[in-house]
């Protein structure tokens, strides 16, 4: 199962037409990634090279080529809820996985 998120951080300029970014990450069941405190990465999301893959074999969006599509996808950081020092799944995706939220969080 995969989970799209998506979010729009505008550009900080005053302008009266607003420029900015369209975020994308894909939130996974399977735990992607064996020790995140090394590259500080959520460990249910893709990595670039199976997010570009994702878009292009799965959504079918793609660019020229999928090493284009590796090659624009740039990193992001957000704070994301946690507990115990270890993220959470979102809310939709801890239903699937039985997983509640803490009561103080």
């Amino acid at each position: 199962m995969k989970i799209i998120h998506g979010t729009w951080i505008p550009s900080s300029e005053d302008n009266f037409v607003q420029n900015g970014t369209f975020c994308l990450w894909v939130e996974t069941a399977e735990n992607c990634r064996k020790n995140t405190k090394i590259n500080n990465l959520y460990p249910r999301q893709l990595t670039s090279e199976d997010l570009a893959n994702f878009l292009v074999k799965d959504l079918r969006i793609s660019s020229n080529s999928y090493q284009n599509s590796v090659k624009l996808i740039s990193s992001k950081y957000f704070l994301l809820p946690s507990s115990d020092n270890q993220p959470l799944p979102s809310l939709t995706l801890s239903r699937y996985l039985e997983i509640g939220y803490p009561e103080n969080s």
